[in-house]
Order: structure tokens, then C-alpha cells, then sequence
């Protein structure tokens, strides 16, 4: 028996003529004759292809057509991302089968029957997550494996008639190994012995493109043609023959191109014979050199040389003065970083710096300041959540990310359905990452909540509880942390208590800063404030984006350090400086004071002279002014009595003239007036009180009138209500002769009987309402009697009332008249005699003639002069003098006190000038250590160490799904135009193989830019869990594939899944509403 093995042709459009090329060299073999059938291992589909007519689907479908003709073929499913389900079943036809279950058929001569005894075939395609997610979430590997192996434990104790067996599988064997050297291992790859347990002739395995045979007879072809320079096998087929129970296997060559890299410089290879080959150069050079080659031409002219298909260079540049970066990069601390620097840059390390630099690294709280830690997503749980009651109607959401399997896994729904509120909640920080508004903005309950639950690597659990209060205009959010060990007992940490200002220290300490969780966990469908589009950040952001990343933002804190410090101690040196310029004066200072003080000396005693003479002026003067004081005193003591006689004068003149106006007969009637008011005061008091009296009897009285009227409307309603009822009863009655009233045919004596029955219950019912109104009657004629009554006391009542205030008013009145004239009189006198008054008069009189002959005899005349003006300015002249005399004193001390410190000063001059000295040495080692932990210094070096790092592990994963066409580097953009120096900026500069062009990632296609950001995005994440060991093992991903075209979305959701495998993640959730993805992907998850 004799077949054909071949596995992962990854046809596509792309690769059509290469897959036409296969399938041709199949037929010519085929055509001689001794093939009895060919075995497709899996993944012949590269993506799905649309039946066009640019796609070369039918030239495919022509070619395995006439391929059949001289054989039978067997088909399996691969990968879901390369052959989705129905993508194989345009191949079916009466010699061609294609198989998507585990199953067992007996291959025959060219025919496939069960009569048929040439051989058995044992199928195994690859396990397709999506058979099984719906049927249990949980432990999908578990189901996998067992289904499987019990498939294989009983295809192997089933008896067979066949000669022989064959196995054809599609996936991982464990031990078998990948282009990158690394063993196969997932959860689902099948043990070698499980598979030798079908004691197999030969097993036709698929899906690793290195060929390899496992174990005996187990063999992986490999890929059928080379994809990039990952793969340097030379592309063949498997043909197996089994003659007498002895199988052979020789590997037959498609003739395809193969690929190979060089790792030298292309001026050491002058010749060479590589036919068939795409060649790859890779090498170092310093910029000065990679600015001098032209890559185009030398790439042109090794082509030709080396018989080459393609040439391609590629060049890492590195600086021309090339420090040993892993030998600062190795070092921790920071004064070992700068003495490596020194070193290898050949430097001189100024006085102080080492020093200094230790007291930074001993005093602040730089070192290593980013998290170490990598975790997985738990679960999540949201109350609350606008976008989810809004989507689903539900004010709960819960997400048990263990419940997933390791992989990506495919968030779908219609839109708005909340898809991207759940992503947006799947992460630490206190926001929502690429929506505006605060956090309580997205939530609208009272009690709403996210809650969020990690592991790190150490199995620690981490709870973290944000209680959002969505619902109150002013409402609190609050933020507490647990961590537990088993997640039975959780302790809570006090640092986090409550508040956003304690609980953003500890996330951004434990999980690092927003904008790098946006570089390498969470990759929005379009940029945010905190995560910038990467085709547009500056050169300081991607800098400072690229330090996050490697762990070293820490070291710019360095230099901020020594600028700062550096700064304060420049401060010193110009105080100092200053001190110092001042006292180069201070000997002419001193010369100038010296002089002064003679000349003040000289003055001072001028003026004591004269001020001597003053003194002897003003002591006459002073003398002199003290009588002519006296007699002042004296006069001014005469004019104050003389006043005070005018005031007594005066005031008994005004009395005398009230007293003769207070004749006989006014004074008598003034006394009569004011008997009469006092006899008119009590009879109004007494009035009063009676009046008061009646009007509260009054009030009385009118209430219980009120409160009479009421009873009697009661019962005239009473009396109502009766009579209604006694008219009710009159109806009631029911009149009969004998006849019946209503068909007045003659009543029976029983039915007469029952009627005069009925109207005496009704006339006995009437006679009782009747007695009950007469009785109700008598009440409202007693009840109208006592009112008649009431009434006829109120009105008499309310008669005497206005009685007694109409007399009450003629009171008024009364004493209103007499106390008119009483106002007009002066009643001082009213307690007195006319005669006692008459007296009073005469007294008066008499005083008021001596207080007139008083004051003629007080004399106010003076002889003395008035010398007051003249002693003043004396007085003033003198304080002059005085003033100016203790001035030039203070100037002399002044100076005398200045030269003492002038001379003091002098002598620390040259002690400030030592102290100068030794800041400025300082100053220059700050200014050192700033600018070695600069942007231009270490910073640099382990960044540009970090960015080549990156770029490979970016080109590694577009390589997975792209082939070779993108190349990614950090570089300058000015180094791509013409006559430009190139400044190192870590730009992201983009090479197209296909047309040989280099540009910036801001002027590649939006299309394809979404795979390089992608790819960039797992890079990123990937160098900082290399460098920090810091990690997210669960990765978010909002709609990125909305602008690619159907046929790419399967090839981007391969380089998904294949950037997932090499960050280490456990699951990567994708939110897409391609249905090219979801009918691929191996787990979907719909909401």
C-alpha cells in the first residue's frame, strides 16, 4: 500500500499560486499509477476565502477536482481560525471525504467500504472549543481529553479486518517541537502513548510546521510551503509505503522556495548559489554606516550575486559609541549603574558625586518603583451598571472568568447589549477606561458596586470592593481591598480606607499606572486621554511610555532629584556671592564713615553752644510766663462766676415772668379742674370693670346660642328622617279585596293571610316612627324655647353694653377739657396757697438785683504782657537744635557700629570664598548625575536596549499570521528623508517587503496599522513582564478588527491567538461583532 501525507497548505489568495503548485505536483505524481490515496492532515485552508473570481477559490476547487481523478483523498479540519466549519465540504464528492468527527472507516483500494480490508483509518481532527461551550463552560480541556481517549481506548479494542492501521490527526503531540523551539504542551495535546496504544502503521499527524517524525512512524510533513524566515525547512510531502508490515517514509521535495537568514554582514559574502532561496541579511551597524549603505541597491546587487529569489537586509542599528548595556542594565542600584557608566564611557567622576548620588538612593523612595507581580481576572461583578440595565434589563452582571478556558475567547452581541460596559469594569482603576465621566456617571442604584477579584502568582487573592452610590446627585464612592489565601477569610488592608486618594496610591503601586494597563492589557477601539493613538504620541511620550514599560521611569525621578538639588545649591553660592561682592566696598565704607564722624563730631559741638545759649533764654522767658499765667487764672476764674450770676439771673427772671401770670381766679379754677379729674379717673375705672364683665357674659351667651342652633338643625333632621321612613311605610302597604294586586285574579285564604300578615308588620313599623317624631318634636320645641330665651338675654345684654361705652365716652370727653387747661397752666403751684406763690414772687426779685450788683463789682483788667508766642518758638527752636544734636550722636554710633562689622565681615571673606568653592564642586556633581540619568543617558541606553526587544517580539507575532511582509523597528523618522540628520526620537518606523519602503506608522493603512498596533500591544506587554515580572494574564480587547475586510478577520484573529501564547495569558477577551470570528473562534461567549 502506498499514500501520501501532506498537512497545513494554508491555501489562500495570497498563496494561490504556490497552492496551485502543490496540487498540480500531487496529480503529476498521481498519475503514474501506485497511489492509493492521499491524507490532508489538516489547516489546507489557510483563512476563509470567499468564491470569488480574483480569490482563485475555483482554480482550487479545479485542481483538487482533477486531482481525484487519479486517487482517493481524505480531507480532516484543522484549526478552527484556518478552516471554520463547512469550510472543506465544497471538496465532498464520491472520491473525496472529508471528516470533522472522531470516527474509524476502512480505506480500500482506491474505495472506502466496509468490505474493504486494505486498511483502517482512525480520524482525529482538532477539538473545537465551540462543540463544547455551550454544553459546559467549565472544564473544557477535561471533556476534550476524556472524549478523546475514551475514542481512542475503544477504537483500539475494536476488532478490525483491515491489514493495516492508520491514524490521521490534526494538533499537538506532546513532545513534539515548534519553529521556535519550544515543546508542545497545551492542556489538550495527546500523550505519545495514547496514540502508540492503536499500534498504528504509520501516523499522519498535522498543525506543526517543522517535519519531525514524534515517535516511530509518527510523522509532522510539515508546512507544504515555508510561510517566513521562521520556517527554513524546504516545503515537501510525506510518501509513505507499508509492504509486508515494513513502513517507509521518504520525504518528496514541492520544488517551492525555501527561506534563510545570514547572520553577517553582506561584505563578507561575495558569492554564492542560493537557487530557489529568499535570503535574509541581519546584522549590526552603527547609525554613520546605516546612513551610508543603500539598502535597495546593495539588496539588488546580492540578489544577483548569491542567485537569490529575494534579498532582504536587515540592519539594527546601534550608537557609534556603544556602551555594554547589559552591564548597566544588570545593575540595581543606581551608584552602580553610574559607575558602569563612567566606565564603559570612559568618564571622570567629579568630586561628591558618588556621594551625593548614595544620598539619593539612601533617601528617597526611586528604587525599583513598579509592580512585580502578574494576575489573572477572577471574576467580576457589577449592580447597577447603566450599559448593562440598559442592554439587558438586568441590574446585576456577574463574569466568572475561571470558567474559561486558556485562550480567547469571543465576547459577541447586538449593540448596546453591554458588551463593552463589561470590559470596561474588568480592570482596577477607579474609571471607566475610554468613556467620559466619573465612575458613579456609568452606574444609576443607590447601592450599586463593581467588585473585582485577582490572583497573583503567589496564589494571593485579591478582593477589590468600589460601593458607587449612582443614584444621589452628591452620592459617595467608596474603595476597600482585601486579600485573602483561600478566599475563605478575607483581611482587609487599612491603607485603602475608603477613600480615592488612598486607594489610588495602592492601585497604581500594585498595578502600575493607567496609561501602561492601556499599552499592554486593555486595547481600546479608539484612543483615550490616558492612552493616546501610538502613531500619534510625541517623542517624550513614547519615551516615557517605553520607561514604563522596561521599568526604568524610575530612573528620570534621578535626575529630577539632582536638577532640583543642584538648583538649591546654585542659590547658596549666589547669596554667598553676593555677600562676598558686597564686601569688597567695605574698606572704602570704613574710610568714608572715619570721615563722617569727624565732621559729625565737629557739628555736634557747634551745637551744644548754641543750644547753652537758648537754654539762658527760655529760663526768663519761662519766669516771665508763669505770672502773666497766674493773672490769667485769676480772670478766668471772675468770667466763670460772672457766668454762672447770668445763669441764675436768668433762669429766676423766667420764673418770675410764669408767676405773674398766675392770677387769683386761674389759680382757683385750676385747682377745681383737677379735683374733677380725679373724681372722673375713678368713675372710669369702675365703668370699665363693669363693662368688662358684660361683654365676657355676652361671649357667653352667644356661645351656648350657637351651640342651641345646632342641636335643633340635628333634630329637624331627625324629625326628617322619620317622616321619609313613616312615607316609606305608607307605600309599602299593600291594598287588597281579595285580588291579587298585581294579576288581580282572587287570592287563596293562605296567600290572603300572608298579605294582611305583611301590612301589619309595615303599619307596626309606621306607628313606631310616628311615636319616635312626636317624641323628637317635643324636643325641638323645648330646644326653641330655650333659645327664644337665650336670645331675648343676649339682646337685653348687648343694650347695656352700648349703655355703659357711649358713657364711658362723655368720661372721656370730660377729662379730656379739664386736662387741656391744666396743660396750658403751670401746676407747679397747684399743691400751694396764691399767697405761698405771691411770696415766691418777691424773693425772686430781690435775688435777682443782687446778682446784678455782683457782677459790677468783678474787675477782668491785666497789666502784664502776653509772652506765650515768643516762648514757643523758642521752645521749638531749641527741641530743632536738640533733634539735629542727637541725629549727628546716632550717626556717629551708627557709623562707629557699621566699621566694627565691615572689619567684622572682612575677616570671613575668605572663608565664604572656601565654602564657594567646595558648593560649586557639588554643583557640578548634580549637574553630572542629572545628566548621566537624563534622557540622554542611562535612561537612554536601557531604553534603546528595551525598543529592539519590543520591535523583534512584534515582528515575531505578525510573522505568525502575516508572513514576512511588516517589519517593525524603533528608530527616527528624520533618518528616512534625504540629507536629514537622524535624532534618536523611537519612532515606530514600518518596512513593507512587498514594495521595499520604510515609513512611520502614522502613514501605513488604518487596515493594516491594526495589526501592528496588535502586535505592538502584546510586545509591550510582553518586555514588561520580561523586565519587571510584572503581568495581566487577562487581556481586553474592544472592536479592534471594525475596519478590516472579511477575509483578513480570521488571519487577525490567528495573530490574536498567537500573541496570546506568547504573553502568557490565560484568557484574552475579545469584543467583536465579525461573524467571520465567531464561526472560528474556539470559545464565544454571547450577552
Amino acid at each position: 500500500m502506498k499514500f501520501i501525507h501532506i498537512a497545513d497548505i494554508h491555501a489562500s489568495r495570497e498563496r494561490l499560486p504556490q497552492t496551485l503548485h502543490i496540487l498540480k505536483t500531487l496529480t503529476k505524481r498521481c498519475k503514474e499509477g501506485d497511489i492509493d490515496f492521499i491524507l490532508f492532515a489538516g489547516d489546507f485552508w489557510d483563512s476563509t476565502i470567499t468564491a470569488t473570481k480574483g480569490s482563485g477559490f475555483s482554480d482550487i476547487i479545479s485542481a483538487v477536482r482533477e486531482l481525484e481523478k487519479y486517487t482517493y483523498l481524505c480531507f480532516v479540519y484543522g484549526t478552527p481560525t484556518h478552516e471554520p466549519k463547512g469550510s472543506l465540504d465544497a471538496f465532498q464528492s464520491d472520491r473525496t471525504f472529508v471528516y470533522d468527527k472522531n470516527c474509524s472507516v476502512l480505506m480500500g483500494a482506491g474505495k472506502t467500504d466496509e468490505t474493504a480490508s486494505l486498511a483502517r483509518l482512525v480520524i482525529i481532527p482538532e477539538p473545537r472549543r465551540s462543540d463544547y461551550i455551550k454544553a459546559s463552560a467549565e472544564k473544557i480541556n477535561d471533556s476534550i481529553n476524556s472524549e478523546i481517549k475514551e475514542f481512542i481506548h475503544r477504537t483500539a479494542l475494536t476488532p478490525t479486518v483491515s491489514d493495516h492501521t492508520i491514524v490521521m490527526y490534526h494538533g499537538e503531540v506532546k513532545g513534539a517541537v515548534y519553529q521556535n523551539g519550544v515543546s508542545a504542551s497545551s492542556p489538550t495535546a495527546i500523550p505519545k502513548e495514547l496514540l502508540e496504544s492503536l499500534n498504528a502503521d504509520y501516523y499522519a499527524l498535522g498543525h506543526i510546521h517543522i517535519p519531525q517524525e514524534v515517535f516511530p512512524n509518527a510523522w509532522y510533513p510539515g508546512s507544504a510551503y515555508p510561510k517566513n524566515f521562521g520556517e527554513t525547512h524546504n516545503g515537501c510531502y510525506n510518501l509513505v509505503d507499508i509492504t509486508d508490515g515494513k513502513t517507509t517514509v521518504e520525504q518528496v521535495s514541492f520544488g517551492l522556495p525555501t527561506y534563510h537568514t545570514i547572520y553577517k554582514r553582506p561584505s563578507e559574502i561575495k558569492k554564492g548559489n542560493f537557487f530557489n532561496t529568499h535570503i535574509r541579511f541581519m546584522f549590526d551597524c552603527t547609525r554613520e554606516e546605516r546612513k551610508q549603505m543603500n539598502i535597495k541597491a546593495l539588496a539588488d546587487e546580492l540578489k544577483t550575486n548569491l542567485n537569490a529569489l529575494s534579498v532582504k537586509i536587515e540592519a539594527n542599528v546601534i550608537d557609534s559609541e556603544n556602551v555594554k548595556r547589559s552591564e548597566i542594565t544588570k545593575h540595581k542600584s543606581i551608584v552602580e549603574k553610574m559607575d558602569e557608566y563612567v566606565k564603559e564611557m570612559n568618564l571622570k567622576t567629579p568630586k561628591y558625586a558618588k556621594e551625593l548620588l548614595q544620598n539619593i538612593q539612601d533617601n528617597t523612595l526611586i528604587n525599583f518603583a513598579y509592580p512585580q507581580h502578574s494576575f489573572e481576572l477572577l471574576s467580576l461583578s457589577l449592580r447597577g451598571a447603566i450599559g448593562i440595565r440598559n442592554g439587558q434589563h438586568k441590574e446585576e452582571f456577574e463574569l466568572n472568568f475561571e470558567t474559561l478556558e486558556d485562550g480567547v475567547v469571543c465576547l459577541c452581541g447586538a449593540n448596546g447589549h453591554g458588551k463593552s460596559t463589561v470590559l470596561e469594569n474588568c480592570h482596577p482603576y477607579p474609571k471607566m477606561l475610554s468613556r467620559a465621566g466619573t465612575l458613579k456617571d456609568h452606574f444609576y442604584l443607590k447601592d450599586s458596586h463593581r467588585i473585582l477579584v485577582y490572583k497573583d502568582e503567589n496564589e494571593l487573592y485579591y478582593k477589590i470592593t468600589m460601593l458607587i452610590d449612582g443614584k444621589t446627585a452628591n452620592g459617595k464612592t467608596s474603595y476597600f481591598v482585601s486579600t485573602s489565601k483561600d478566599r475563605n477569610v478575607w483581611h482587609p488592608l487599612p491603607e485603602v480606607d475608603g477613600s480615592l486618594d488612598s486607594y489610588k496610591d495602592w492601585v497604581n503601586k500594585t498595578f502600575g499606572n493607567i496609561d501602561v494597563f492601556l499599552r499592554t492589557a486593555f486595547f481600546a477601539k479608539e484612543q483615550t486621554k490616558d492612552a493616546v493613538e501610538i502613531s500619534e504620541t510625541t517623542k517624550g511620550e513614547r519615551m516615557e511610555l517605553l520607561s514604563k514599560l522596561a521599568g526604568t521611569d524610575h530612573l528620570k525621578e534621578v535626575s529630577v532629584i539632582a536638577r532640583e538639588q543642584k538648583k538649591e545649591i546654585e542659590k547658596q553660592i549666589e547669596k554667598l556671592e553676593t555677600e562676598i561682592n558686597s564686601f569688597s566696598g567695605y574698606e572704602t565704607l570704613i574710610e568714608e564713615n572715619e570721615k563722617n564722624i569727624l565732621m559729625w563730631k565737629a557739628e555736634s559741638d557747634e551745637l551744644k553752644g548754641t543750644i547753652t545759649t537758648l537754654e539762658e533764654i527760655l529760663a526768663d522767658l519761662r519766669k516771665e510766663d508763669a505770672e502773666y499765667q497766674k493773672i490769667k487764672v485769676l480772670e478766668e476764674t471772675n468770667k466763670a462766676l460772672c457766668e454762672q450770676y447770668y445763669k441764675e439771673m436768668k433762669e429766676k427772671q423766667e420764673e418770675l415772668d410764669e408767676l405773674s401770670e398766675c392770677n387769683k381766679a386761674n389759680f382757683d379754677k385750676a385747682k377745681e379742674y383737677k379735683d374733677c379729674i380725679d373724681s372722673n379717673e375713678l368713675l372710669l375705672q369702675k365703668e370699665n370693670e363693669k363693662l368688662d364683665k358684660d361683654r365676657k357674659t355676652l361671649m357667653e351667651l352667644s356661645e351656648e346660642l350657637v351651640s342651641l342652633t345646632k342641636k335643633h338643625s340635628e333634630l329637624i333632621s331627625q324629625v326628617d328622617r322619620m317622616t321619609s321612613n313613616m312615607d316609606l311605610c305608607k307605600s309599602r302597604l299593600l291594598k287588597t279585596d281579595g285580588l291579587c294586586p298585581t294579576c288581580g285574579s282572587p287570592l287563596s285564604t293562605h296567600k290572603l293571610a300572608e298579605f294582611e300578615t305583611y301590612n301589619a308588620e309595615v303599619q307596626l313599623k309606621y306607628d313606631e316612627y310616628l311615636k319616635e317624631r312626636v317624641k323628637v318634636n317635643a324636643l325641638v320645641s323645648q330646644n326653641e324655647q330655650e333659645s327664644s330665651r337665650i336670645q331675648k338675654k343676649v339682646d337685653e345684654l348687648k343694650l347695656k353694653v352700648s349703655e355703659t361705652e357711649e358713657y364711658i365716652i362723655s368720661l372721656v370727653a370730660e377729662r379730656t377739657k379739664y386736662s387741656d387747661f391744666l396743660d396750658a397752666f403751670n401746676d407747679i403751684y397747684l399743691n400751694s396757697t396764691y399767697e405761698e406763690v405771691y411770696k415766691r414772687k418777691a424773693e425772686l426779685e430781690k435775688d435777682i438785683k443782687t446778682l446784678s450788683a455782683n457782677i459790677n463789682d468783678i474787675h477782668l483788667d491785666s497789666d502784664l504782657e502776653d509772652v506765650s508766642e515768643e516762648l514757643a518758638e523758642k521752645e521749638a527752636e531749641y527741641k530743632e537744635y536738640k533733634e539735629s544734636l542727637n541725629e549727628l550722636t546716632s550717626s556717629v554710633k551708627a557709623a562707629e557700629k557699621e566699621n566694627a562689622h565691615y572689619k567684622k565681615e572682612l575677616d570671613k571673606t575668605e572663608e565664604k570664598k572656601a565654602e564657594i568653592k567646595d558648593l560649586k564642586e557639588k554643583v557640578m556633581a548634580y549637574l553630572f548625575i542629572e545628566n548621566t540619568f537624563s534622557n540622554n543617558g542611562i535612561p537612554a541606553i536601557e531604553l534603546r536596549e528595551s525598543a529592539p526587544e519590543i520591535a523583534d517580539i512584534t515582528n515575531k507575532i505578525l510573522r505568525e499570521s502575516y508572513g514576512n511582509k511588516f517589519e517593525v523597528r524603533f528608530g527616527s523618522s528624520s533618518e528616512l528623508k534625504a540629507n536629514r540628520k537622524a535624532n534618536e526620537d523611537f519612532n515606530i518606523i514600518v518596512y513593507d517587503s512587498e514594495n521595499d519602503d520604510e515609513k512611520t506608522i502614522d502613514l501605513v493603512s488604518s487596515g493594516e496599522r491594526i495589526w501592528i498596533k496588535q502586535a505592538l500591544f502584546y510586545a509591550f506587554s510582553i518586555v514588561q513582564m520580561n523586565r519587571t515580572g510584572f503581568n495581566f494574564r487577562t487581556r481586553l480587547i474592544d472592536e479592534s478588527d471594525g475596519s478590516l475586510d472579511g477575509a483578513l478577520r480570521p488571519k487577525y484573529l490567528q495573530m490574536v491567538e498567537s500573541a496570546h501564547k506568547y504573553s502568557d495569558s490565560r484568557v484574552t477577551i475579545l469584543i467583536t461583532h465579525s461573524q467571520e470570528i465567531k464561526d472560528i473562534a474556539q470559545q464565544v461567549i454571547e450577552i
